[in-house]
């Protein structure tokens, strides 16, 4: 499925997008839906240049044999969800789960056309208050790459605050550093429902 490919349509072309949640955020129609297997498998494909091709993963049929997350029906159908754009075209994808009590730890990767176009807040926003509503009360947790400025400015923009630096040997069995960053919900944050909206900004 290529970018400008519709997330979902009927035999009579008819899109159909099924969204569990949306919203338009300064002025930006956004919506999450599943992650099926096509989505994921096109996930694997995507590739990224310089620096950012560490983020490159393997093709589908190794990462099965790796057992990665996104390859798991079960574990997909859980924690993994898609991002579509206004017109249903699948742009990213992001995971959510739980391995502390009280938070929640993020995942996410962008179609790389879509990156450094100014979705990362707006994304980001969405994925919070798809959080708030999934997981009342719990922060959430998110690891970084130290080197990845152009995120940490995202997710700092988006809330985030640093907690910790660290090591970590990576896939490819390098040791890089690593921000550990943290957002902690508003007693007061609302929720957004399907067709609901973010304010703007005044």
């Amino acid at each position: 499925m290529s970018k400008h490919t519709k997330a979902a349509g009927t035999a009579g072309g008819e899109d159909r997008r099924v969204s569990l949640f949306e919203g338009v955020i300064d002025g930006c129609s956004l919506a999450i839906g599943e992650l099926d297997e096509e989505k994921a498998r096109e996930v694997c494909q995507w590739k990224y240049d310089g620096d950012y091709a560490v983020y490159n993963l393997s093709n589908w049929q190794t990462a099965k044999f790796l057992r990665h997350g996104i390859t798991d029906e079960r574990r997909r159908r859980k924690e993994f969800r898609s991002l579509l754009d206004g017109d249903g075209c699948f742009i990213g994808y992001f995971r959510l789960f739980r391995e502390e009590p009280d938070s929640v730890t993020l995942t996410i990767g962008m179609e790389p056309s879509h990156c450094s176009l100014g979705l990362g807040r707006k994304v980001m926003e969405l994925i919070k208050r798809y959080a708030a509503k999934e997981y009342p009360g719990k922060k959430l947790l998110l690891s970084v790459r130290g080197f990845n400025r152009r995120a940490v400015r995202c997710f700092t923009g988006a809330g985030f605050q640093t907690q910790n630096r660290f090591l970590r040997e990576t896939p490819s069995g390098t040791t890089e550093i690593f921000l550990e960053m943290e957002c902690v919900p508003q007693p007061d944050a609302g929720f957004l429902g399907i067709s609901d909206t973010v304010p703007e900004p005044e």
